[in-house]
């Protein structure tokens, strides 16, 4: 917002400076006086006008695109005019201030000291001397607010300036926009700092400086004119003046107050918060310095705030991470938020703490990275509870696939010795021993089945390899050929755009494709099957879409068809053991993405899923 201002008036004073050169040189002297006085704007005043926003536009890009010696020949340029035309004035020249010829005004004592003052405040402000380049404005606006005031009481003698020549009335107002300008150039630093950077002093200046630079101009001016045209005695005048700024000025103490007071109840309550919160919520300037500390920083790292404060984060951090502060520090002058980063840091008494860190930038109103804030989050107990987690999952994997591989070879036994009764005693005994004959072997075989999904299920976790770049659409091109035989029984068809490089498992990848494409050739309809196959990039993730025209679902089964051996028909009417979708969906959250379904009976399915992107 400040930064938008100051181009504002400096874009003012530019263009006002044109139009008064524009009046010198058409013979047009309205456009230098604006009417208000015998002063006009020289044209020597409009060219230093122009240098010195030449000047305000440099010195603001200065750090960015090394426009220095610009705003450093303007200041001088400005100077060495003003100064000339001082020595004119002090040698009693009978020309003096008129720098362009009698014709093009006369540059007066009070304008040359402004524009010196102004030139000196931006050399200043680019050699860090924050509160002498303040000064220094401040005294160019003294100068030109006195001539504005004069002009609006009619006293002659404010418009002169200290006796000399006066200052035109619209040269007072270019000087005033330029001074606060230039006060704008660096508000973060100097007698600024606090009105740029601080709630309350911000809140207290935006409520008071328009009353107290306006009230006493409209209040004095109604007296000066009661006065003028005998309503009202001097004494009176100044009386009046004198109480209603009491008024006036007092209210607004009691406006700010309560603004502050506001401010401050508002602040207390944010304190609360953080000083309650059981993360350790921590401020840090740009050089890694902690500037603030709360509770929660002290109950997980073990010190106090007067401690910490003052000191490098680096005193938390392990020697062996110690470049996480670095990337962490240049991420946030990029402007840029670090969410949830997994980490370890180090307590006082030299133990490590498991952590998750959310960093976010502290901006100013301008835009301007200040700091930032760090939120930690002590995650050790989670920790535990995944490893725990981990190992179980492991144990269980391990299990299952020990269960089902060492159940293989006796139930391969009791299908073969089923199969053998059923070879040699089939028709041999009476109808109700051949029925249980072809029971046993059907379930014996049912149950290898079972036990050998069972290997295929625990086998996603245990035996999946890890991630890298894999081509889909090569992917989805051999599980169609895999299938080709099925495709043409049915008369079906497998349609796919182009889809985008994902990271997986690409065995794992197929078998997911394999397993949803297949269910669309198995319960189709009395149509000839039609699969398309869809994605579309969301951010990281990329979200594949496997549709068909098959005889569909009710979707009060959608949860149930994920689940290991269920069915929704009788194994008569389709075959399988149902544990295609399970492994499915243990395939697609083992990625790190999701799966779900969407049907309507008689209209075809379509299972909706994520994977990661190649980013």
């Amino acid at each position: 917002m400040l930064a938008l201002t100051r181009r504002g008036l400096a874009g003012v004073v530019a263009l006002y400076s044109g139009v008064a050169a524009a009046g010198w040189m058409l013979g047009l002297p309205a456009l230098t006086s604006f009417g208000v006085g015998a002063a006009k704007t020289s044209l020597a005043t409009a060219a230093c006008a122009i240098l010195v926003v030449i000047a305000v536009i440099a010195k603001d890009r200065d750090e960015r695109t090394g426009w220095r010696i610009v705003w450093m020949v303007a200041c001088a340029l400005v100077a060495a005019i003003s100064l000339v035309a001082l020595g004119q004035y002090a040698l009693d020249l009978g020309d003096a201030g008129y720098l362009m010829g009698p014709g093009m005004g006369r540059f007066s004592p009070a304008t040359a000291v402004s524009f010196l003052l102004l030139s000196g405040a931006i050399a200043a402000i680019g050699a860090q001397r924050y509160y002498l380049g303040a000064g220094l404005a401040i005294g160019a606006l003294m100068i030109s607010g006195s001539a504005i005031v004069g002009y609006a009481y009619e006293v002659a003698a404010l418009t002169q300036v200290l006796g000399f020549s006066a200052m035109a009335f619209p040269t007072a107002l270019v000087v005033t926009l330029l001074a606060m300008a230039i006060l704008m150039l660096d508000p973060k630093r100097g007698w600024l700092r606090h009105v740029a950077t601080g709630p309350q002093a911000r809140s207290a200046f935006q409520l008071m400086m328009p009353v107290a630079v306006i009230a006493p101009f409209v209040i004095g001016g109604a007296a000066n004119w009661l006065v003028g045209v005998g309503l009202v005695g001097t004494s009176f005048g100044f009386a009046a003046v004198a109480v209603i700024m009491i008024i006036t000025l007092g209210a607004m103490v009691v406006v700010t107050s309560a603004q502050i007071g506001r401010i401050n109840r508002t602040e207390a309550r944010l304190v609360a918060i953080v000083e309650s919160s059981d993360d350790a919520i921590i401020g840090k300037d740009l050089n890694g310095i902690i500037t603030s500390w709360n509770r929660g920083g002290e109950r997980l790292f073990g010190y106090g705030a007067r401690e910490a404060i003052g000191r490098p984060m680096q005193m938390l951090i392990p020697a062996e991470r110690a470049e996480e502060e670095t990337e962490i520090l240049a991420r946030i002058h990029r402007k840029e938020h670090i969410d949830h980063f997994e980490t370890v840091r180090r307590r006082k008494d030299g133990s490590m703490l498991d952590v998750s860190i959310t960093v976010s930038p502290i901006l100013l109103a301008s835009g301007t990275v200040i700091g930032a804030s760090s939120i930690i989050r002590d995650i050790s107990a989670r920790k535990l509870k995944d490893l725990e987690l981990q190992r179980s999952n492991a144990e269980l994997e391990q299990f299952a696939y020990v269960a089902s591989h060492d159940l293989q070879e006796p139930l391969r036994m009791v299908a073969n010795y089923v199969e053998l009764l059923s070879q040699r005693y089939t028709g041999q005994l009476d109808e109700r021993a051949d029925k249980f004959i072809h029971y046993a072997s059907d379930g014996a075989r049912r149950m290898q089945q079972l036990v050998s999904d069972l290997l295929a299920y625990s086998r996603v976790g245990s035996q999946g390899k890890p991630p890298v770049p894999v081509e889909t659409n090569a992917v989805v091109d051999r599980v169609v050929h895999t299938l080709q035989r099925r495709l043409e029984e049915c008369g079906g068809m497998v349609e796919w755009d182009d889809l985008p490089r994902v990271r997986g498992d690409e065995v794992q990848l197929a078998q997911l494709f394999q397993n949803l494409i297949g269910n669309a050739l198995k319960f189709r309809g009395d149509e000839p099957p039609r699969v398309r196959v869809l994605s579309e990039v969301e951010g990281r993730m990329v979200r594949f879409a496997v549709s068909d025209n098959g005889i569909g679902m009710e979707m009060r089964f959608a949860d149930r068809i994920f689940q290991m051996f269920q069915r929704l028909h009788e194994r008569s009417a389709f075959e399988g053991s149902g544990i295609g979708l399970a492994i499915s969906k243990r395939i697609v959250e083992r990625h790190g993405g999701s799966i779900r379904v969407e049907s309507e009976p008689g209209r075809g399915t379509t299972f909706f899923f994520t994977l990661p992107a190649d980013l």
